[in-house]
């Protein structure tokens, strides 16, 4: 029955498309966007961004920065111009990075105990690892 039925066209040739055949490059960036795993790069980008450990400083260390910022705040009138080194916790993994800024200070707030510059940035003292003064 099925060959009766379609014996007329069983053995035509296959008809030819009027449409150019596409690139297989072209067939390829259909799919390039597709990500199977979404955020997979991002999270390996992300575990590979290196960060510091945040540096203990030893007693010897602590009583310089003592002394460098009795010397600031003695003169903290004229807005001295310091060099500080700080750290800056990261937002996303365990450790952070180091920031070594040079402004003026303005102003210290004894109750948040933290800098404050010229352009309303602070810092706080626990983070600073290195001051420069004159």
């Amino acid at each position: 029955m099925f060959e009766k039925k379609y014996k007329e066209i069983l053995y035509m040739k296959r008809p030819k498309s009027s449409r150019t055949k596409m690139s297989m490059s072209d067939r390829a960036a259909q799919f390039a966007p597709f990500s199977a795993l979404t955020g997979h790069k991002e999270s390996i980008d992300e575990a590979a961004r290196l960060v510091d450990d945040r540096i203990e400083l030893s007693e010897d260390k602590k009583d310089e920065l003592t002394f460098c910022f009795s010397m600031i705040m003695k003169d903290i009138k004229q807005e001295p111009e310091i060099k500080v080194v700080y750290f800056v916790p990261d937002e996303t993994k365990k450790g952070g990075r180091y920031i070594s800024i040079k402004k003026k200070l303005i102003s210290y707030d004894t109750y948040k105990e933290t800098l404050i510059f010229q352009d309303k940035s602070e810092i706080h003292l626990k983070d600073i690892i290195e001051l420069e003064y004159k």
